[in-house]
């Protein structure tokens, strides 16, 4: 079967879409807009225009995320997989810093790519029904985010991340769920954390603020009494945080390994960022 590799546009999400679904992974038609708005795909498809193979890149100002990389089934071992990945590679400028979270069988070619290990993601999950857990008033001065926090959201995330990733974090306030700021005593924005709906669960993250407590805060205020599974996926198991999802009935689902390639090219993080928006995107 002939294959050629294409740039791949929103006419092609209703064949990409299916990639990940074979793959047993969590995406859908909402989150396949969302990587194309942020960044580029590339994919080999057959002259009747179906994709069997993917890899994205999310350019940021300096650094990029690279994700989505699967290969159909039936297509595997021709070299797919790393065709599609060196043409995302090739767009960025020589020694960006790019991160990518990997499966077991995707760690070899990453290497082969210079990409090595840097660190895990932790990613929970819990079921329907999590209760309201009735937990003691907290001093936190939490709201409902505004179009006037833009700013100190942006700098939050920026400091938390190491990058300006301004495009893709607007697109994800629109298509929020819910999104919420937190504040200090002299009004000033200290943390913010929000939620989306992705492929019939609730997505949490990304989760920024100015320590664990405030964090944890944050991310109750999502989960309370929410009727769908919930995700979320942290960049660190910090105590207060493990301990309040597993009050609400969260467990741990895995442990994917952070693989960096030029990884001092990254930017500095301020150790902020307490959940990852998604694997994809960082």
């Amino acid at each position: 079967m002939e294959l050629a590799m294409h740039r791949l546009t929103e006419n092609d999400i209703p064949s990409l879409v299916e990639l990940p679904r074979e793959a047993g992974w969590d995406y859908d038609e909402a989150e396949m807009k969302a990587v194309l708005a942020s960044g580029v795909v590339y994919g080999h498809k057959t002259p009747e225009g179906k994709v069997v193979s993917s890899s994205a890149v999310i350019r940021y100002k300096e650094t990029a995320t690279l994700g989505l990389v699967i290969v159909r089934e039936a297509c595997r071992q021709r070299g797919l997989a790393r065709e599609a990945v060196q043409a995302c590679l090739d767009i960025l400028p020589a020694d960006t810093g790019v991160m990518l979270f990997a499966t077991e069988e995707g760690k070899p070619l990453y290497r082969q790519l210079g990409f090595e290990e840097a660190g895990t993601v932790h990613k929970y999950t819990a079921p329907g029904h999590v209760g309201k857990k009735n937990s003691p008033g907290q001093p936190y001065n939490i709201k409902a985010y505004k179009a006037s926090d833009w700013q100190s959201v942006k700098q939050l995330d920026r400091e938390a991340f190491g990058d300006d990733r301004d495009v893709f974090l607007h697109y994800r306030l629109n298509q929020a769920h819910q999104c919420l700021v937190l504040k200090d005593d002299q009004n000033h924005l200290i943390g913010f954390a929000l939620s989306i709906w992705h492929e019939g669960q609730l997505l949490i993250g990304p989760v920024t603020a100015s320590g664990g407590r405030e964090a944890t805060a944050l991310i109750e205020q999502l989960i309370e009494a929410h009727p769908a599974k919930i995700r979320i996926d942290l960049t660190a198991e910090t105590g207060i945080i493990t301990a309040m999802l597993e009050k609400y009935g969260f467990e741990k689902q895995s442990e994917p390994p952070m693989m960096a390639r030029y990884p001092k090219n990254l930017g500095s993080r301020d150790g902020a960022l307490y959940a990852i928006a998604s694997q994809i995107f960082g």
